[in-house]
């Protein structure tokens, strides 16, 4: 594909209406293009977030917004998801194919773990943990992408036993039902530095994820594997090179069903390592400013 090839690409910031004067970050697209989840840190309305500033960095908590595009293909203004606390901190981490179960990311243990909320009554419910089989420790897990089907879970973790810092693993479900045990995705994939933020394309085939691994250009950068459908072993990770990956941190890479337009996040052009949302169209298309 042609956003695939960094010669071919051409980034942008998404723009004012998604984008504020806080950080935003963390973008997850649904499967038609058409919804855009995003975390962000700007102030509640009604001020009632105020009192709950980082005291060391004056950050609002983190909150979960939602942008549909209108009938010109444009982002509306973003919509604050129902489940969210004043207090709390909540991240977006992916959307299930059919846009019903939103998974996020939560600390309320002290270690950091997956929740879930589905969306009942025209919202989505009160946020629950995570059940499948050893994801969820006392570990710090912060990431999860899942196959159309169901059956694939590929998440993140610092456990030990991996390969340094934070690894990708893998969940199967059973013929009987039951989750398999976690699985290291090897080393095509983690690598003694952190590995985060792993996209799964609904082709179940491809796969995007964050490294500070694997050569980065620096901090966080974006990289591509493919799975060998025949030998059921994924290729040797590929960075998507400039344009997409800076010298900053570049991660949660996430892409429409066509992989005509992307979206990730980055702290480029931020003079305080904010992270803001930015959108990958091939060259040849023009963006507007």
């Amino acid at each position: 594909r042609e956003i695939a090839n960094p010669k071919n690409a051409r980034v942008k910031n998404i723009g004012n209406v998604v984008n504020g004067d806080t950080p935003d970050y963390a973008p997850v697209v649904s499967l038609d293009g058409n919804s855009l989840y995003f975390t962000s840190r700007r102030p509640w309305a009604d001020g009632s977030s105020d009192q709950y500033r980082d005291p060391q960095l004056n950050n609002y908590p983190e909150d979960i917004f939602v942008s549909y595009t209108d009938f010109e293909g444009e982002w509306t203004s973003p919509e604050k998801l129902a489940f969210c606390d004043n207090q709390m901190n909540e991240a977006t981490i992916s959307v299930s194919s059919d846009e019903r179960r939103i998974y996020v990311y939560q600390d309320v243990t002290g270690g950091g773990d997956i929740y879930y909320s589905d969306f009942a009554t025209n919202k989505f419910d009160a946020l629950e943990a995570a059940n499948y089989n050893e994801m969820n420790t006392e570990n710090w897990e912060t990431h999860c992408t899942i196959t159309p089907d169901g059956q694939n879970v590929y998440f993140v973790s610092d456990r030990p036993g991996g390969f340094g810092g934070r690894d990708i693993y893998r969940l199967v479900k059973l013929p009987n039902g039951e989750w398999s045990k976690a699985m290291n995705m090897g080393p095509t994939i983690n690598t003694p530095y952190d590995e985060d933020y792993p996209y799964l394309h609904p082709n179940g085939r491809i796969l995007y994820f964050a490294s500070k691994g694997h050569h980065s250009l620096g901090g966080y950068d974006i990289y591509r594997s493919e799975l060998d459908t025949n030998t059921k072993l994924w290729a040797p990770a590929v960075n998507l090179g400039f344009a997409i990956n800076s010298p900053d941190d570049d991660v949660l890479y996430v892409t429409d069903m066509a992989e005509n337009v992307a979206y990730f996040a980055s702290s480029r052009a931020s003079a305080k390592d904010e992270i803001t949302v930015f959108k990958i169209v091939p060259a040849k298309e023009r963006i507007e400013n």
